[in-house]
């Protein structure tokens, strides 16, 4: 039996306007809210990756959410508080 072949994984120079239109893609698609708290936010840098570049995830409109930057996007970063994954296209987080 053959194993599934992995997907290839899809890189985006962060300084293009690819990305920039990309990441504008996640704020309209996710209205303009957090979407662990639910506070509005308009910043470009509050998109996050939900599987991190570094692990194999990829620069999609699927693989990222938007956070707000004063508590949820830190919270999955620096202050290690939340978990997440993306699950038949919706996010599940928890706190860890």
């Amino acid at each position: 039996m053959n194993p599934q072949p992995k997907p290839e994984k899809i890189r985006i120079d962060h300084k293009s306007p690819a990305y920039k239109r990309l990441q504008q893609s996640v704020v309209e698609r996710d209205r303009g809210k957090c979407r662990v708290c639910g506070t509005p936010t308009v910043y470009l840098n509050g998109v996050h990756h939900v599987k991190p570049l570094a692990r194999g995830g990829s620069d999609t409109l699927e693989n990222m959410v938007l956070l707000c930057i004063e508590d949820c996007h830190d919270g999955f970063h620096r202050g290690a508080k939340y978990k997440g994954r993306m699950v038949d296209g919706e996010f599940e987080y928890w706190e860890i």
